[in-house]
């Protein structure tokens, strides 16, 4: 599926729409150019899980963790990952298998064989504001 927003409100609804399908234990893998909008969406999905706290992609610190209304929420940025035997020293597999929460992971394609199932979303800077969005389902 593709959607085309051209502001940050439909960029919030496109979240919106995603959010309301997501169960525990679900992943969504984000791709996209540096500056293309994975933080900003992630932030919307926070919102409407319910996080309170504010949303900062983790770049430093590889995952963070969020607390929402039903779900917890891990938040990967993988841009900064060389090996994945990084992964393994925060403890990726017992949080991949934590049904009681969402995982969004930002440069997925660093680390294929940890993170190689889930909705992926890629997003594409079209000009200014507006962005595209290529949602493949979950697997």
């Amino acid at each position: 599926m593709e959607m085309i927003a051209k502001n940050l409100k439909t960029t919030q609804k496109i979240a919106k729409k995603i959010t309301k399908d997501l169960y525990g234990g679900d992943i969504i893998l984000f791709l996209g150019d540096l500056g293309s909008g994975k933080t900003t969406f992630i932030k919307s999905i926070a919102k409407y899980l319910g996080v309170k706290d504010n949303v900062t992609s983790p770049t430093f610190n590889i995952v963070k963790q969020y607390n929402g209304r039903e779900f917890k929420l891990y938040h990967f940025d993988l841009y900064r990952i060389d090996d994945e035997k990084e992964l393994e020293m925060i403890g990726v597999r017992d949080i991949l298998n934590d049904e009681n929460s969402i995982i969004v992971v930002e440069w997925a394609e660093n680390a294929p064989d940890y993170f190689d199932r889930g909705m992926k979303i890629n997003i594409e800077k079209l000009d200014g504001k507006s962005r595209k969005f290529i949602i493949e389902d979950k697997e």
